[in-house]
């Protein structure tokens, strides 16, 4: 088949595409021909197209200027994907990341690394148009998608807030005017099972309707060995969704409402595993990337008196010979799927959102508007010594609240200057509480014959709301020059308001404020939030910079409530590019496009005094890339280069308030990426499908200085023939006999105003210019391949393999040792047996060698902790459809 049927000028051709289509036919139990568009099937089948919406219209993905990787809704059911956990088997370049509930997806060397309520996500994530604001809210998953794309590279002209590295777009079924009914019945390992069923009913000649269900139950692939109550990922979801379809005549309106809930031990935060710390082994000190690791659980107060190191070298722990008790031993070392932890913690989330899109057709344009309002409440908790030992636990929780409301303006498909004018409106409201929750001690280690008992020490509170504001207007228009030749310009002005609060306390100290108002009161375990009155007023001169926050302090002289001046942002995101329609099927396109993420606050006692707040961080990207069908459409192969510019980008440093230093945000590093990425499908018979996809990418921090590392930047070792102190840039950072020693591998210099006689402990910040962008793999990809058996009649068997794999990549900015993930490759393969066109019966098995993936890794103090993609899955899907 011809891409477009007929020779049509680019800008007249039809669109008569199915959003059942697929790039990934390979998985379908279908046919080809029941994949392919209308005119495929006329053709004689060939690569079947699929719809998607990139450009806020419906088009073929073959004849849109963009990377896009689209996926339909049926191989995602046919591969068991039911969140963006496992996208990376799917789209080029795409890295997943996760610490606990909260996702931290990766492209094209742009991450998620804060993911506060005083950051946004840098990947935006939308589910039929409604913007999630919150990163755990990816963890809900999806049911019964349409199409899943993957948009890479910023998008900040047509959908601009925090689109600063992609999009992640799902779209549901909507209602049809046809009776349809079906369901998927999922059981596997782990006690797995999963049903997820669907009904959709004509009520009339012009009203129809969808529902859906999903119950979601397993145990957890993460075991602990102490408590088996309390094993981890375990999975308890619930989801259900309604959808009201309207038609007549030109006019559409769909509603939805849908209901979340997610329950179980959860999946701990910010990461599960400790994979061990850097340790000096002449002096027993914390070491940042020394080369000596040693497998201790170090969380604080984790000592159980017993020696792990003896010095053999004289140093501030203790002449040659001395003993140090630097931990507890890790239980269960290098078993990524073990944990020993004595505390059973509990997820709980749920979202609650309704949504309206409405649109009128006046032939030469068409109106649409979308409306959506998102009510989202997460809470969980985490045994934060890591441990069987029970010293403290900690309690997230983050509750948003989002109205948002767009309207858009959009020309027929069929002028030869085509455009789309819109305007944008959000208020999301934001609440983050943490508290850390300390336990009366008992230490239980492997080196001791019985556990050790002891007092607790002071837990903290800290409450943040963040109030948002967005407004945004757009434009975007192509003029088709000739019949093959279109040139595409965009423009979006975008205005943004935030407001914090900031409540910070520390238990068991007296907190009376100046109103009598106590916080502290009623804190426990239970969630609890402040009153509104123990907060200041706004500052009345928020126009004077070197104002920036009214705050309340205890009679500790401790912050405890602080009301901060709105910060607001302007910024103007545009794009131009260029398209040749060489063939109707082969397309060539280059872009040119910018995006950008808003700043924010920076929160506790840093905020209220020298670093406030930080500023948005830019993007300028550049895009060459072709679409092609080859061969009587049996081939299709899409390539895309690409090299992006980062400015300003907001990463963490260190300052100096008061008689201490404070890890904050602020905008540090230049950056740049550049690569290749490549999609391929080959159908050389109806029966044989094979595709591949591959990213080549280098993505690296072009200037990053004064970065502090997360612990151990530098020791002090005993030196006789230091006769004099060392001092560098007036910073004296050793005395007589003694010699400083910097983390191996980094470039680090003395803090300025650090070290002295009434000022913080010293404090090292290092050049981290040149190093690797976290989460971005040098190469990574997937192949896969299928042959469909004809059993005669409506019988077939059809076996299917998948292969993904990725290079070296660092998880941190640091680039150190430990947060690093060596190449992988993961083997995934499924068996369908399709009884008839109603019923199919799927045998699968994900990750068939059991490769431990890392995900993440996490800082939080030592020793090291990681997360890890899941252990082999495997199973039985029963799938039936009217």
């Amino acid at each position: 088949m011809a891409l477009v049927a007929g020779a049509q000028p680019a800008f007249a051709q039809a669109e008569q595409t199915s959003a059942s289509g697929a790039v990934d036919t390979a998985s379908q139990p279908q046919s080809n021909a029941e994949v392919a568009d209308t005119s495929a099937g006329e053709q004689g089948g060939g690569i079947g197209d699929i719809v998607v919406t990139a450009q806020r219209r419906e088009e073929n993905l073959q004849t849109v200027p963009l990377a896009i990787t689209a996926i339909a809704g049926d191989t995602l059911k046919n591969r068991g994907v039911v969140d963006m956990s496992r996208l990376n088997e799917f789209v080029p370049g795409f890295s997943f990341g996760q610490t606990g509930s909260d996702v931290r997806p990766a492209m094209r060397g742009v991450r998620t690394a804060n993911n506060g309520v005083t950051g946004d996500p840098t990947i935006g994530y939308f589910i039929d148009g409604i913007y999630q604001s919150r990163t755990s809210q990816a963890s809900l998953g999806f049911a019964d998608v349409a199409t899943l794309e993957v948009q890479r590279g910023p998008q900040g002209t047509l959908y601009g807030r925090n689109t600063f590295g992609g999009n992640i777009v799902v779209t549901t079924n909507a209602p049809t005017h046809e009776l349809d009914y079906g369901s998927t019945l999922t059981v596997g390992n782990y006690d797995k099972v999963r049903f997820e069923g669907y009904v959709n009913v004509p009520l009339s000649e012009n009203v129809a309707v969808r529902l859906v269900g999903v119950t979601d139950y397993a145990d957890g692939w993460v075991k602990n060995s102490y408590d088996p109550q309390a094993d981890l990922f375990d999975e308890n979801k619930q989801y259900v969704r309604g959808s009201v379809k309207w038609d007549v005549g030109d006019f559409s309106a769909t509603l939805r409402a849908d209901y979340a809930k997610q329950g179980g031990n959860g999946a701990s935060a910010f990461g599960y595993k400790q994979i061990g710390s850097y340790i000096d082994p002449a002096t027993c000190q914390i070491l940042f990337n020394s080369p000596n690791i040693v497998y201790l659980n170090e969380r604080a107060g984790n000592r159980d008196g017993v020696p792990d190191c003896r010095t053999t070298a004289a140093g501030p722990l203790g002449p040659v010979g001395t003993g140090v008790d630097l931990g507890i031993p890790i239980d269960n070392p290098g078993d990524e799927f073990t944990v020993s932890n004595d505390y059973k913690p509990f997820r709980n989330l749920y979202q609650a959102s309704t949504s309206l899109t409405a649109s009128y057709d006046f032939g030469s344009v068409s109106l649409k508007s979308i409306t959506g309002y998102v009510h989202y409440r997460g809470k969980r908790t985490t045994d934060s010594d890591f441990s069987s030992s029970s010293i403290a636990i900690d309690l997230a929780r983050t509750h948003t609240d989002t109205f948002s409301q767009e309207v858009q303006l959009l020309s027929s498909k069929s002028q030869r200057f085509e455009y789309v004018l819109g305007g944008y409106f959000l208020n999301d409201t934001l609440v983050n509480g943490f508290i850390n929750q300390q336990l009366p001690r008992v230490i239980r280690s492997s080196a001791l014959a019985a556990p050790i008992t002891g007092s607790q020490n002071n837990g903290t509170y800290q409450y943040e709301r963040v109030k948002v504001f967005s407004r945004a207007a757009y434009g975007q228009a192509t003029f088709h020059v000739t019949d093959a030749w279109s040139i595409t310009g965009g423009v979006r002005y975008t205005h943004e308001k935030k407001e914090y609060l900031n409540a910070t306390a520390f238990w068991y100290l007296p907190a009376t404020l100046p109103n009598g108002v106590n916080p502290l009161t009623q804190v426990t375990i239970n969630d609890p939030t402040p009153p509104l009155s123990i907060f200041p007023a706004e500052p009345s001169n928020c126009d004077d910079d070197g104002v920036t926050a009214a705050t309340i302090l205890n009679a500790t002289g401790q912050q405890v409530a602080s009301t901060y001046c709105p910060l607001e942002f302007s910024q103007v995101t545009w794009k131009a590019g260029t398209e040749l329609q060489v063939t109707d099927s082969n397309l060539l396109y280059a872009s040119a496009s910018t995006g950008f993420r808003s700043g924010g606050f920076n929160a506790g006692l840093a905020a209220a005094q020298s670093a406030p707040t930080f500023g948005p961080e830019k993007v300028t990207a550049f895009e060459l890339g072709a679409k092609n069908r080859f061969f009587g459409n049996t081939v299709q192969l899409n390539l895309s280069a690409f090299y992006n510019k980062y400015r300003d980008l907001q990463e963490s440093r260190q300052i100096i308030v008061g008689g201490t230093t404070l890890q904050t945000t602020f905008n540090a590093a230049r950056a740049r990426s550049y690569g290749i990425e490549a999609e391929a499908i080959w159908e050389p018979t109806p029966e044989l499908t094979i595709g591949a996809n591959l990213s080549l990418l280098n993505a690296k921090y072009s200037k990053f200085e004064n970065v502090p590392l997360p612990f151990g930047g530098s020791i002090l070792v005993n030196d006789a023939a230091a006769t004099a102190p060392t001092i560098v840039n007036g910073v004296t950072i050793a005395g007589i006999g003694q010699r400083r020693v910097i983390a191996p591998g980094y470039d680090c210099q003395p803090l300025t105003g650090t070290g002295g006689a009434g000022q913080p402990a010293l404090s090292f910040v290092c050049d981290l210019s040149g190093n690797n962008i976290p989460h971005s793999p040098r190469y990574s990809g997937s192949a896969y391949a299928s042959y469909r058996i004809d059993l005669g009649g409506d019988s077939a068997l059809t076996p299917f393999v998948a292969a993904s794999f990725a290079g070296h990549h660092d998880e941190q900015s640091f680039n150190d040792r430990l947060a690093r993930e060596e190449p992988w490759l993961k083997l995934d393969a499924t068996l369908t047996y399709e009884v008839n066109k109603q019923l199919s019966l799927i045998a699968f098995v994900d990750n068939i060698t059991n490769e431990s993936i890392q995900t993440l890794v996490s800082y939080g103090g030592t020793p090291l902790q990681a997360s890890y993609e899941p252990p082999r899955m495997y199973g039985l899907r029963l799938r039936f459809q009217r």
